[in-house]
C-alpha cells in the first residue's frame, strides 16, 4: 500500500517538476533578452536588462552582437555570419565606406580591412539603433576619459573602447559577470585597485574605474609594444595573447588573427574597435545624426 503511495505521489509532482524547469530556462533567457530567439528582430534589439528586484542592468554590445547574430549558428561562424548578414539596408547603399582622409587617428586603423567593413556595415545596420545611443552617451564620459588618457599619455582613441566594451554604460554587465564602463572582471579590478565588496563594486564608477583602465592598458602595451596585441589581450587576457605568439612565432595581429588559437570574440575584438573608432570620429558621414548626452559632472 506504502509503495502504491508513494509511486502516485512522484507521478503527481512531476509535471510541476517540468513546469518549474521550463520557468527558469524561460526566466533565464528573458534574462539575456533572448526570450525567443528566432523572433528576435535585429534592428530592435533590447538594450535593458532586469537582473535584480530593484536594479536594471545593461546588456554589454557584445551580448547584443551576439543576440541579434543567433539563427543556430555558432561562435565559430560569427566571421562567416558578419560578412552574410551586413548588407547595406534600402537607402544605405550610397554610405561612405571610407573614411575622411582629413580625419586622423592616434591609434592604428585600417578601413580597408575586410574584417573592418564587415563591422561597419553591421554598425551602419543591424545594430544601428544600438550604436547610435552608444554614440550618444558617449558625450556623457567622453571629456572625462579622453583627458585621463592625455595625463597618462595614452592615445586618446582609446576611448572607443569603452563604446565596444559598454556603449558607455557603468551599469552594463556581461554574462561572463565582467562590469562596468571598462567591462572589468572582479579579479582584475581588485588587481588595479578598484574596490569590489557586497557594500561597493568602484567598476561601474566611471572616474575610478577609467584610472584603472588606463593602468592597464599602460601596462599591456608595455608587455607586447603593439596596440592591436594589447587591445587583444585586454579581451583575451596578456597569457592567451602571450601564448598564442609563441605558438604561430609572430607579434603580426592580423596573422595570429586566422590562428585558432584565439577566441571568435578575439579575433573580432580589433576590427570591431576600429570600425567603431572610424565610424565615432565622423559619424555624419556613416548617415549617423547624434545628439550627445551633456558631459557628467563630477568630483575630481
Amino acid at each position: 500500500m506504502y509503495r502504491r503511495f508513494f509511486i502516485f505521489a512522484i507521478i503527481s509532482v512531476l509535471p510541476l517538476i517540468s513546469l518549474m524547469t521550463f520557468s527558469r530556462a524561460d526566466a533565464s533567457l528573458s534574462v539575456l533578452g533572448l526570450e525567443d530567439s528566432s523572433a528576435i528582430q535585429t534592428e530592435e534589439a533590447e538594450e535593458e536588462v532586469t537582473t535584480t528586484e530593484d536594479e536594471t542592468l545593461v546588456l554589454t554590445p557584445t551580448e547584443i552582437e551576439n543576440a541579434v547574430s543567433v539563427d543556430g549558428v555558432s561562435d565559430e561562424g560569427l566571421s562567416s555570419l558578419l560578412g552574410a548578414g551586413s548588407e547595406p539596408e534600402p537607402g544605405m547603399e550610397s554610405v561612405a565606406a571610407l573614411p575622411d582622409l582629413n580625419i586622423t587617428y592616434d591609434m592604428p586603423v585600417v578601413p580597408t580591412n575586410e574584417h573592418v567593413k564587415k563591422y561597419i556595415a553591421l554598425f551602419q545596420n543591424r545594430l544601428r539603433p544600438n550604436f547610435e545611443t552608444w554614440l550618444s552617451r558617449s558625450g556623457r564620459y567622453m571629456d572625462m576619459i579622453q583627458e585621463t588618457l592625455r595625463e597618462n599619455n595614452l592615445p586618446q582613441d582609446l576611448v572607443y573602447l569603452a563604446l565596444i566594451e559598454s556603449g558607455f554604460s557603468p551599469k552594463a554587465y556581461s554574462r561572463s559577470k565582467a562590469s562596468g564602463v571598462w567591462q572589468f572582471m572582479e579579479g582584475t579590478g581588485k588587481r588595479y585597485g578598484l574596490r569590489i565588496d557586497r557594500w561597493i563594486d568602484e567598476r561601474r564608477d566611471p572616474v575610478k574605474a577609467t584610472q584603472a583602465a588606463v593602468r592597464y592598458l599602460t601596462e599591456l602595451y608595455d608587455m607586447f609594444g603593439s596596440w592591436p596585441l594589447a587591445l587583444a589581450a585586454y579581451n583575451a587576457g596578456e597569457g592567451r595573447v602571450y601564448q598564442t605568439i609563441v605558438r604561430i612565432r609572430t607579434r603580426d595581429f592580423w596573422t595570429l588573427r586566422e590562428s585558432s588559437h584565439l577566441h571568435p570574440e578575439t579575433r573580432n575584438y580589433v576590427p570591431k574597435f576600429m570600425a567603431a573608432t572610424i565610424i565615432a570620429k565622423d559619424p555624419e558621414r556613416y548617415g549617423f545624426l547624434v545628439e550627445y548626452e551633456a558631459p557628467w559632472a563630477y568630483d575630481e
